[in-house]
């Protein structure tokens, strides 16, 4: 039971690094708005997108891809509402969907 959470917990912190990352595109105008919301719905809300990504962290449970080692998911939900990259009704509701 564990291991599972700590996949879990691994997915939706890389899931949300990327996001962040692509925040940080689109306020430096490198992509526009509806690229960063598209790929925001997708990264949040996507099950598809998850069981992807939930493949690759459990694939290589050492590998970090977008996240840094020891990033947890609140931690990075935390930063993704700091940056003003999710609104607080989004914040609320992936805090308590995922439990975290």
């Amino acid at each position: 039971m564990q291991r599972w959470i700590n996949a879990k917990d691994r997915t939706l912190a890389e899931l949300y690094t990327y996001i962040l990352i692509v925040y940080e595109l689109y306020e430096s105008g490198e992509i526009t708005k509806h690229d960063y919301e598209r790929v925001k719905r997708m990264y949040l809300y996507d099950t598809q997108t998850y069981c992807e990504m939930y493949e690759n962290v459990t694939a290589s449970p050492k590998l970090f891809i977008f996240c840094g080692e020891g990033e947890r998911a609140v931690d990075v939900l935390n930063d993704l509402i700091a940056a003003g990259a999710i609104n607080i009704y989004e914040y609320n509701t992936l805090k308590q969907r995922h439990q975290l």
